[in-house]
């Protein structure tokens, strides 16, 4: 081949790669600033909703905070000396109080100016502690899902269940799937609905959503981060 050609045809495929690579570059940078806007509008859209939130401070956040401290407190007494008389009884008494303070505030319509955040670990909370007053046995929801796909012959359902007492303990598990020539199966029930008051499940997700509760109040208090980059 003459060198001539050789050279252009060289310098051709060169070229092509070059502007390949640089077309490639430029759409991964526009991706990039792009993304860096979107974080940037999102933190701005929170700021402005955590902002209007903040107005209701007196008037929600503040008796939330003192009802969920009382609270705390109670349990931290009542964890300390189980055993003692009167204990399991005086902690049950505070979580009464507790959700009767809180039907109050949300009958004054709080929830309409809490975060979304907030509201839905109040909500499963409230449910938590209201099934756990006078519960004898751990409540888990289990959640089996299963589909099956021929052609176009398709099934997709979920159904929950309630396991109760020892099944609870049992069948207690993280997700899992299974997945054969066509067919899918699907299975969970890690999400505790209530448990005795003394048990060790009641006391770890109490711990757990009475910190979140906290923290996504002083999130509106205070200012902060959103929970899931703090715990990063």
């Amino acid at each position: 081949m003459d060198n001539t050609v050789l050279t252009a045809l060289i310098a051709g495929i060169a070229a092509l790669g070059g502007a390949a690579i640089a077309g490639f570059s430029s759409n991964m940078s526009a991706k990039h600033k792009l993304r860096e806007l979107e974080v940037t509008f999102s933190q701005k859209v929170r700021e402005t909703y955590l902002q209007n939130a903040r107005e209701y401070t007196k008037s929600i956040y503040v008796p939330l905070t003192l009802a969920l401290s009382h609270l705390n407190d109670e349990y931290a007494s009542f964890a300390a000396n189980p055993d003692a008389t009167g204990t399991v009884d005086r902690f049950k008494a505070s979580i009464k109080s507790f959700l009767v303070e809180v039907h109050e505030l949300r009958d004054r319509g709080a929830e309409a100016f809490l975060t979304n955040e907030l509201e839905d670990k109040l909500r499963s909370f409230i449910e938590f502690l209201r099934e756990s007053h006078d519960a004898t046995a751990p409540v888990v929801k289990a959640q089996l899902g299963y589909k099956i796909g021929f052609g176009v012959f398709h099934i997709d359902e979920t159904k929950y269940l309630k396991l109760v007492g020892p099944a609870a303990l049992r069948w207690r598990s993280s997700r899992m799937t299974v997945n054969f020539a066509g067919m899918g199966v699907t299975y969970e029930a890690n999400v505790l609905l209530a448990a005795p008051v003394s048990s060790m499940d009641f006391g770890t997700r109490f711990v757990a959503d009475s910190g979140d509760l906290r923290f996504l109040v002083k999130e509106v208090t205070l200012g902060g981060r959103p929970m899931d980059e703090s715990k990063k």
